[in-house]
């Protein structure tokens, strides 16, 4: 059995690129001169020229024309474009205080859950409090006079919910 184990370390051998480069070395092959300065017509406009070696960046790519550099320019214009424009702050703050107000709904309306009542109010105090505070840091980020009266309506709205889960923490 132990033979066995031996013979198998034995045949084990590393089979990848890596060990196999680091064991022959970099690998070039030879290229005459001749066919070095002779240009190929059936090969694209931007065929790297092989140098013979397996290192990266043996080959300088070749230089863009205006057409490829207008084509890129309009690629870049379009794709930026396309991507999703983020969420306005006051959105996630108003989103935040009408979850906390849902949170007090069964309190206030006095239904089965009153035996969790303080933990409803802290819970949707914690939550209300925290989007008054992101709504109001949205004032810092929004541009528009739109986005920051929103920003204000929103972290008003999540102050009064803050208010009536402390004031009815003690509601059982």
């Amino acid at each position: 059995m132990a033979e066995k184990k031996q013979t198998d370390k034995k045949n084990d051998e590393a089979l990848s690129f890596e060990a196999i480069t680091a064991e022959i070395g970099d690998v070039t092959i030879p290229v005459e001169a001749d066919e070095q300065n002779e240009p190929d017509d059936a090969l694209p406009p931007d065929f790297f020229p092989d140098t013979g070696g397996t290192v990266p960046d043996d080959a300088a790519p070749a230089a863009k024309t205006a057409e490829e550099s207008d084509m890129d320019r309009i690629n870049r214009r379009v794709l930026t474009g396309c991507s999703p424009e983020t969420r306005h702050m006051y959105v996630e703050g108003v989103f935040c205080g009408v979850l906390a107000a849902l949170f007090m709904a069964p309190i206030i309306l006095r239904t089965g859950f009153v035996q969790y009542q303080p933990w409803f109010s802290y819970f949707s105090f914690l939550l209300a409090s925290g989007a008054t505070i992101w709504s109001l840091s949205g004032l810092q980020v929004e541009t528009k006079v739109e986005g920051r009266r929103m920003c204000v309506v929103s972290a008003v709205f999540c102050a009064a919910v803050a208010v009536v889960a402390l004031w009815f923490r003690n509601v059982s």
